[in-house]
């Protein structure tokens, strides 16, 4: 039961429509208590609301969220549930002089969210980590705990104004400690305000005392933090100061805990000029988001794009790409990609910097005296159009059965996005499940779940597998510098046109995945586990996705070409 409610409610807060249905069902408890219908069916109807507000708040009430945001939540909910208070006291008596007024200007104070949560979302720019630059940036209390006072008296208020006149004074309690938690949080808000506004006074000349060469563009959804912690490491190994700028809130929030270099955070275009100091030569971007644009638009800089993986998809070869100056690329497919695909570029467009993200990955296989045959599986997304759905999750369980079936441990890793669409997660939750059928049946340790997910980064995966399996994606042609075997699923493609369009398939045992399944699986896992002829292929493909060997590893050729485009050297950098 618990996770039908989940999965609905992941539905329902994908489209917004949780304030609708709160809003209806408020409506539900005033039109009742307006035509003075059935007690119980108001109590009924303002008790499934304040059920479902709690349910959808929950994360907020466990007060694993300290912010403004849930006092704003369903506020058009929360109004006609505080006016059916006010109806329900004058149809039932409960009205009496002063005590009766206070009820009624009470039930409505207690759903003002809207200057709350405008003053808390006005707290921009934020910094953090900047030297000079002191900035307040949490609350001393969770405000979300507005909400649930302000739930708890609209309950107490209705069955206060419907069947018990007695507990009014209950609600009018309630109703002080509502007004007084709101005064302290608009106290709070203050100072934080006071205290945001003195560093973005101080942030120009902070900056300008930094003097950083480049800066971090980001911008990006929920869950996507992966493309710029992949790169932070190697941004620091550069020996420049720079400044991490970003685009939203939930992108401080994110960075924040990734890096303690200065970041700033930038809601609007014009804030963007505070940023944009002399000493400031380049920026780099991380994905091709349409905030990007806000920085490219200063042409006195360098703008690099860094991407964040390599792979054969569409979106590799975007001709969007061509409004940087720069395409950091691992190797010489990347650039060939473009023009196969009628991509024209500028000469000096593109520079093969490998991918630093590789250092210490382990060459060839695991050792097999510590643990079965071990694959990895690392499926992709579904993308956001049906042409670009490359993800093989929905023969996932099948796969991983399989393989369990040759005596194989799995470690199952998938895509970060992969939650983002119910039907995706499901999948992934279908193979989690098949893998812990497994291994409470054979006492084989499979690697899944949060294990891998959150405390293991894709290059612990890489070396603690002997093979992999997955899609069309950057994971492949990272999984090319181990020299070990991998196979490609084909998702609705017959191996032939997949090899075809997908290059990097040549150095794959290719999975044909239709409608009825996988139906050469045993076929390519006897390649993949066995006989593996693939190798020699394997060892050219991987030069021309991933560029020659660099004498300092992957790490030191991206250092080396980002300071040569920066114009400085190692000296200075010691």
């Amino acid at each position: 039961m618990l996770r039908v409610l989940t999965a609905a409610d992941r539905h329902l807060r994908r489209f917004d429509v949780w304030p609708a249905i709160a809003a209806l069902l408020a409506f539900g408890v005033l039109t009742v208590a307006a035509a003075d219908g059935p007690a119980v069916l108001s109590l009924t109807l303002a008790g499934l609301l304040i059920a479902l507000l709690v349910w959808q708040l929950r994360d907020s009430l466990a007060g694993r969220l300290r912010s403004a945001q849930s006092v704003g939540t369903c506020v058009a909910a929360r109004l006609l549930l505080a006016a059916s208070v006010v109806v329900l006291t004058l149809q039932h008596g409960s009205y009496d002089g002063l005590v009766g007024w206070t009820a009624m200007v009470a039930a409505v104070l207690l759903s003002v969210g809207l200057l709350i949560t405008p003053l808390d979302q006005a707290l921009v720019p934020t910094v953090a980590g900047l030297p000079g630059v002191t900035v307040t940036t949490g609350p001393r209390f969770g405000y979300d705990v507005l909400v649930l006072v302000s739930l708890v008296a609209l309950g107490i208020g209705v069955v206060a104004g419907a069947v018990a006149p007695g507990l009014l004074w209950v609600f009018e309690v309630a109703v002080l400690g509502w007004a007084v938690l709101g005064v302290l949080a608009l106290l709070d808000l203050l100072r934080r305000l006071r205290s945001r506004s003195e560093a973005n006074r101080q942030l120009p000349e902070a900056l300008s005392a930094l003097q950083p060469l480049f800066a971090l563009h980001w911008s990006g959804p929920e869950q996507a933090a992966y493309q710029v912690s992949m790169w932070l490491p190697y941004l620091d190994r550069i020996g420049a100061p720079y400044v991490v700028v970003v685009r939203s809130r939930e992108n401080f929030d994110d960075i924040r805990a990734l890096t303690d270099r200065p970041l700033v955070l930038r809601e609007k275009m014009k804030e963007l000029d505070a940023v944009m100091v002399p000493s400031l030569k380049a920026v780099f971007y991380v994905n091709t988001a349409l905030l990007n644009n806000h920085l490219i638009h200063h042409t006195s800089r360098l703008h690099i794009q860094l991407n964040h993986g390599d792979s054969d998809k569409v979106a590799s070869s975007n001709p969007v790409l061509r409004i940087y100056d720069r395409n950091y690329v691992a190797g010489q497919a990347a650039i060939d990609r473009f023009e196969q695909n009628g991509v024209p570029t500028q000469p000096d467009f593109f520079r093969v910097v490998g991918r630093p993200q590789l250092d210490g990955l382990q060459i060839g296989a695991a050792d097999p005296a510590d643990h079965p045959p071990t694959v990895l599986y690392a499926p992709t997304w579904s993308g956001f159009y049906q042409e670009s759905d490359y993800s093989s999750l929905p023969w996932g369980a099948e796969l991983v059965g399989r393989l369990a079936e040759r005596g194989c441990r799995v470690i199952f890793r998938p895509h970060p996005y992969t939650n983002r669409s119910a039907r995706t997660a499901a999948m992934a939750q279908a193979v989690r499940e098949a893998l812990a059928v497994d291994a409470q049946r054979t006492g084989r340790r499979h690697l899944y779940g949060e294990e891998v997910e959150r405390d293991m980064s894709i290059v612990d995966c890489f070396n603690a597998s002997d093979a992999m399996v997955s899609d069309v994606s950057s994971v492949v042609s990272d999984y090319l510098q181990t020299e070990k075997p991998f196979a490609m699923v084909a998702v609705h493609r017959e191996p032939t046109a997949f090899v075809q369009r997908f290059p990097m398939a040549r150095a794959a045992y290719v999975l044909r995945a239709g409608a009825d399944g996988m139906d050469d699986l045993d076929e390519v896992l006897d390649e993949l586990l066995v006989s593996d002829s693939r190798a020699t292929e394997r060892h050219a493909v991987k030069s021309y996705y991933l560029g020659e060997d660099h004498p300092g590893g992957p790490a030191q050729r991206f250092v080396d070409c980002a300071r040569e485009d920066l114009g400085i050297s190692a000296s200075i950098t010691e």
